[in-house]
């Protein structure tokens, strides 16, 4: 019997298909090229910014399950018999995932970045041997790039201000020179990836703006553009089929009819990830009624109870219709 650990779980774990996912890792896979060409250069970086639950890192991931490990099993350095992608994902080396610490600094980026290497040392040590630690076992690791998600924890003091950091934030430019000096040095390209107010924050700096060759746009997907509109419904689509793929309901829930794509693109606001923790609500409402699919009453039921105390929306489209405009 599906238990709300088991919705939880599938979730955490879901992995769909969309455009925007081969967008992200079309740049990060020629960032790791331009890497093997040139490992005694100057490396680059790109970024990724968008709003909570946009998806973001979950592509990443998705990369790095998909055609990061498949390169590591290539190599022999894995095998690919009965591998489990989401642990092993954390195993390699190959592309480092380094979620930032709150207020970070220099010396909490090197943790964070050793933390992820696996490696031991010591919280007392200075940051320049830290930072050499980490330098080192990025070499030895043969890491060919390194993604920096959450990049709002490095100006966190001038985020919630509300204020443009400028070149006397010395919290900020001593972070994003440790960062930059890492390309400087030809040590690994990065990815940065972290919230939409936090770009200016990250890109003040005008040397790192210039070495920015590519920005991924990945922003929330709008209505009234068709493709970007039939990404949400498609991806929708799929989410309704992963319930029963996933085993949590024995039935598929079709999230396409009448004006429920509408309806979610609304509470979602245009966000994949929004969508997806919306029906991940909508499926404990079905669970509770002992549902054997997710319906338009349950997504309501989710929305009332979850979106709107979660200050997602201000109302419901399910129940009292979408206030913008709909496409024909």
């Amino acid at each position: 019997m599906t238990s709300r650990a088991d919705i939880w779980a599938a979730f955490r774990t879901m992995r769909i298909q969309h455009p925007r996912l081969h967008d992200v890792a079309g740049v990060m896979s020629d960032l790791r090229e331009c890497r093997r060409r040139t490992p005694h250069s100057e490396q680059g970086c790109a970024s990724l910014f968008a709003d909570t639950q946009s998806g973001k890192s979950t592509a990443v991931k998705h990369y790095i399950e998909t055609k990061v490990l498949d390169d590591v099993i290539a190599a022999g350095e894995l095998k690919g018999d009965g591998l489990n992608r989401v642990k092993a994902a954390t195993l390699q080396k190959r592309v480092l995932h380094v979620t930032l610490t709150d207020k970070a600094t220099p010396k909490s980026l090197a943790c964070d970045i050793l933390d992820v290497l696996g490696a031991k040392y010591s919280a007392g040590s200075s940051t320049p041997l830290l930072m050499r630690q980490a330098y080192v076992l990025l070499k030895g690791c043969r890491t060919e790039l390194l993604v920096v998600d959450e990049i709002q924890h490095l100006s966190l003091t001038a985020l919630r201000q509300g204020t443009r950091a400028s070149s006397s934030n010395q919290f900020e430019t001593s972070a994003t020179n440790t960062l930059k000096l890492m390309m400087i040095r030809g040590l690994v390209p990065i990815l940065f990836v972290g919230k939409t107010e936090a770009r200016h924050h990250l890109f003040n700096d005008e040397q790192l703006a210039a070495r920015c060759v590519n920005e991924i746009n990945y922003g929330r997907l709008r209505l009234e553009i068709a493709s970007e509109y039939k990404i949400f419904k498609d991806y929708l689509g799929k989410v309704g089929l992963m319930l029963r793929e996933h085993g949590l309901f024995p039935e598929c829930s079709n999230f396409l009819s009448g004006d429920i794509p509408a309806c979610v693109f609304e509470v979602a606001g245009g966000r994949l990830g929004m969508a997806s923790r919306l029906v991940e609500a909508g499926a404990e409402r079905s669970l509770e009624r002992k549902g054997t699919t997710v319906n338009r009453d349950d997504l309501s039921q989710a929305t009332d109870e979850w979106a709107i105390p979660k200050g997602h929306i201000d109302y419901n489209p399910f129940r009292d219709g979408v206030r913008r405009a709909i496409l024909k």
